[in-house]
């Protein structure tokens, strides 16, 4: 494999099924999760370290920090991988398998242990993970449509329950008992936090972007959108400009969008190929990179060229 690291984090598998995610940690900006069928936390460093060392192109060495095995029963590769948002939680990151499960795991010690971890009552694919950006606890996931079972939840990794499930009752805390959507059999793809109003969970289901205040028991729909003319795959934050996002469809188009004017897109992006994934930089603003499913080169676009 070979992975494309500094403003984005990038990785593309080979003919072995090794690693086909990179995720970088939010509290220690010299480590990342490499994620394949296990998952290896690294570090760069400039020091020697007695550890085994990995030469990255263009950068310094690095070295495995921890490790984790996953189980043949949980279906394949690990299909996303995200870190807290807490600073005082660092190597805190969950990981969605195909079987559905959804682990927390802690990177702190050499080999990761599963500090929590939450299933779905029907097996089938969780596709995406996303940390709530403030209230450090809850983590939304992305499933494939079940007709006994919800395509988006929220968690409340303190308390280890359900916080909110799109269909059936749960057991939740008192302050997060509200059912956020309804999504009878309807594939989630992607689910995000919105940056700007916390509470806002944005989630992409067939062609639209929908969102929901968590916190209203009416399960309030606070936007909505047809937002591409095939199945959306990704909903992705802007760092810079909170109140924008990127999101790409099977139509090979990449879209920008306001969260404050949810009615069409600010940017369109024909790409003409099929998308593999798309990362904003973190490092130069306004400044998206997008990787095709075929070929190893990763497109940079300055978005603000196109407004």
């Amino acid at each position: 494999f070979f992975f494309f690291v500094g403003d984005w984090c990038f990785a593309m598998a080979t003919s072995r099924g090794d690693p086909t995610l990179v995720r970088w940690s939010r509290g220690n900006p010299k480590r990342f999760a490499l994620c394949g069928h296990h998952v290896k936390l690294m570090e760069f460093s400039d020091a020697k370290s007695d550890r085994e060392q990995y030469e990255v192109e263009g950068g310094p060495p690095c070295h495995v920090v921890s490790t984790f095995s996953s189980e043949p029963a949980e279906g394949g590769p690990i299909l996303d991988c995200g870190f807290s948002y807490d600073p005082n939680l660092a190597d805190i990151f969950a990981c969605a398998f195909p079987s559905g499960r959804v682990l927390i795991l802690n990177g702190s010690r050499s080999t990761a242990t599963v500090a929590t971890e939450f299933t779905s009552r029907q097996k089938r694919a969780c596709h995406c993970v996303s940390w709530n950006p403030k209230d450090f606890n809850l983590l939304a996931g992305a499933y494939d449509k079940s007709r006994g079972d919800s395509s988006l939840m929220v968690w409340n990794v303190e308390y280890g329950k359900v916080v909110s499930r799109a269909a059936g009752g749960e057991t939740r805390p008192k302050a997060w008992n509200q059912i956020i959507s309804e999504l009878a059999g309807d594939s989630v793809w992607s689910v995000a936090w919105n940056p700007e109003a916390s509470s806002q969970l944005f989630y992409a289901s067939s062609k639209n972007i929908r969102a929901f205040d968590v916190r209203t028991s009416d399960k309030r729909q606070v936007a909505a959108v047809q937002a591409h003319s095939k199945n959306v795959q990704s909903i992705l934050f802007n760092p810079f400009t909170t109140h924008e996002f990127a999101s790409y469809a099977e139509d090979n188009e990449v879209r920008l969008w306001d969260v404050r004017k949810l009615v069409a897109p600010t940017v369109v992006i024909p790409f003409g190929t099929r998308i593999r994934q798309i990362a904003w930089s973190t490092a130069r603003k306004n400044v998206l990179g997008v990787l095709p499913t075929i070929g190893g080169v990763v497109h940079a676009y300055n978005v603000d060229e196109y407004e």
